[in-house]
């Protein structure tokens, strides 16, 4: 019969192709392992094969030796600073053991491992290992020999009995660990450490008569895990998740995040401090994370949005959520934090790979740009006119259109941000004053097309001006506390597409900046021009150093090419004052709902203010 291949647990491959040997070292045992959280070697090889059979080696001695560290926790474990736990020269020349495979190709391979000079069952065991390793050796060259096939599904048998005792082992430790913790806690007793291992005066039962007490999973979606004891950790609460979070969002706010951006990254790591509970940072496994995922996955409720009560998030949504506990594990692996050597939880976590979110934004199942016969329907004047009557429904998908621009930079737009520059009205964007920008590259400079110059918005620009009520552009979009003017452009841009008969939900206002790319690149322009008209980044150091365009050249070379064949927008033309009435009764309302809403906040923290006040006094007189 033919024999599949299956990669084991053990078995990773890495970016380069080369298949890596990869087991996790449990946590009781690493003071045995000098700390590593793992075992990681290279097999060097990219066959599947070859690697199956370097990995079984490596797979079969590491649960070996768990499994003997388990049966043995009163051994000193290795110290670099104790000579009497180095192993001797003596030692090391008679009981490390090296497997060679000798393959066809001439390359030699080795397995090293050492065994316990002490241990007569370790010594033989390890002279049976090597007799197995000739013995596959000659069985791949038959692979699907029914010798070969017993032969590896004995091995398979081997590793998992063995990954069992293990792991029996390891719930008899933790119970008596658990069991000790409770008779501290129970009786105040002292605890003293011998070689590692806490013991107190008071573990005299037998590890395994205890039970390993169980997470207790509340009605909520909440769920509280067994961590360590903060009354043994003198550093607990400042590595606490909560702890560091703060100080990772002050060195975010430092480089220059935004508001909105912060009040995203803060709603998604509530998130889960809700699930999990706030908790030592190294607390947090990958099973955990994994966890967690299968939580957002099938069980919260989406609270805003298009997809407002529905169960369940996607699986982008998803990796953004994991994403970000992800960033603060870094950072705090960074700065010491968290120890470089262990594994971050969250790595390898992603769900969806950044092949599959290419091939999703490439599909325009998230936005796709428009055909030409969706933006002549979309900008038939009639319709246009009596559905977008304010000033800020009006211009920002016009101005979105000839330009690509985002909807934030349009929004946040202030009349002085268009100007005339190389004889020509342009655009302005920056991040003055209360303006915000995505990145350095949305700082820039670019030509107003000659269509919004003809609508008139240069003149309503005039009028706006006129009015003083401040330096927006649309003044009744008023920068909130997170410093962002809001989605009213975007939103009222949804609603009204649904009027038009354009209601496919990957027609956003996103779409804007997709059809302007891929109006630029089909009509040929350079890349690093429509990347300097849109706003994204230039990865290459050459373009780096490069002095960026002129708005006369960019005009040269782009406007041009931006043309609609059969889309008149003369019937749209800007009447001089049409807004004005409505851009001030706008304003006067947006002002006073930032009252209301500025003296909600205060009026809420006077009431904790005072309920704390109130705590206080009670806890005085008790």
């Amino acid at each position: 019969m033919t024999t599949t291949l299956r990669i084991p647990a053990y078995l990773r491959l890495s970016r380069h192709g080369i298949y890596y040997f990869r087991i996790i070292v449990p946590m009781a045992l690493r003071s045995r392992w000098s700390g590593r959280p793992e075992i990681k070697m290279s097999l060097k090889t990219r066959e599947l094969r070859q690697a199956l059979i370097r990995a079984r080696d490596l797979a079969v001695a590491a649960h070996k030796s768990f499994e003997y560290a388990y049966g043995d926790m009163s051994a000193k474990p290795f110290n670099p600073n104790d000579q009497s736990t180095w192993p001797s020269a003596k030692d090391i020349r008679k009981f490390e053991k090296t497997i060679e495979t000798i393959h066809p190709s001439g390359q030699v391979d080795r397995v090293h491992y050492k065994v316990d000079p002490n241990s007569p069952a370790d010594i033989a065991a390890a002279e049976a290992d090597q007799t197995k390793h000739y013995v596959r050796q000659r069985l791949t060259r038959e692979p699907n020999s029914p010798e070969a096939q017993a032969f590896y599904l004995a091995e398979m048998e081997e590793i998992r009995r063995s990954a069992e005792e293990g792991s029996r082992l390891r719930e008899a430790v933790l119970a008596a660990e658990h069991a000790r913790l409770k008779t501290i806690s129970d009786t105040g007793g002292a605890t003293s450490t011998t070689h590692g291992v806490s013991m107190s005066s008071a573990d005299s039962a037998p590890a395994d008569v205890v039970t390993v007490p169980q997470r207790a999973v509340s009605p909520s979606t909440s769920v509280k895990r067994v961590g360590r004891d903060a009354s043994t950790d003198a550093d607990y609460h400042k590595h606490k998740l909560t702890t560091l979070w703060l100080r990772y969002l002050r060195t975010k706010t430092k480089e220059g995040i935004t508001g909105k951006a912060e009040g995203t990254y803060q709603m998604k790591f509530d998130t889960f401090i809700e699930w999990y509970g706030d908790a030592h940072i190294e607390d947090v496994t990958p099973t955990d994370i994994s966890e967690y995922k299968d939580h957002l996955l099938h069980d919260i409720t989406v609270r805003a949005g298009k997809k407002r009560g529905q169960i369940g998030l996607d699986t982008v949504t998803v990796d953004n959520y994991v994403g970000v506990l992800n960033q603060l594990y870094k950072w705090a692996q960074k700065n010491g934090a968290f120890p470089r050597q262990m594994l971050i939880p969250s790595t390898d976590q992603r769900i969806t790979t950044k092949a599959v979110k290419k091939a999703r934004a490439q599909s325009g199942k998230a936005n796709r740009a428009f055909k030409l016969d969706e933006l002549i329907r979309a900008f038939e004047v009639k319709h246009y006119r009596s559905e977008n009557r304010l000033s800020h429904h009006f211009w920002p998908p016009l101005i979105a259109l000839y330009t690509g621009m985002r909807l934030g930079e349009v929004s946040q737009l202030a009349c002085a941000d268009i100007r005339m520059e190389d004889g020509m009205w342009a655009f302005d964007i920056n991040d003055e004053d209360y303006k915000r920008v995505k990145s350095a590259a949305a700082r820039r400079v670019i030509p107003m097309h000659p269509e919004l110059v003809a609508v008139g918005l240069p003149e309503f620009m005039q009028d706006v001006k006129a009015l003083n009520l401040g330096p927006q552009l649309f003044p009744v979009l008023l920068p909130k506390d997170d410093g962002s003017q809001g989605n009213a452009p975007g939103k009222k841009w949804g609603e009204y597409l649904d009027t038009a008969d354009l209601s496919d939900a990957a027609l956003t206002y996103h779409s804007f900046r997709r059809t302007a790319n891929t109006l630029l690149k089909k009509a040929k322009v350079p890349f690093d021009v429509r990347c300097q008209i849109v706003g994204h980044d230039l990865d290459h150091v050459n373009e780096f150093y490069a002095s960026e365009y002129p708005v006369a050249d960019l005009a040269e070379m782009v406007l041009p090419k931006f043309v609609f064949p059969g889309l008149d927008l003369s019937g749209l033309r800007y009447k001089s004052g049409q807004y004005d009435e409505a851009i001030k009764t706008g304003y006067e309302s947006a002002l006073a709902d930032a009252r209301r809403r500025k003296q909600e906040k205060l009026d809420a923290a006077q009431c904790a203010a005072d309920g704390q006040l109130r705590d206080q006094n009670g806890s005085a007189q008790a």
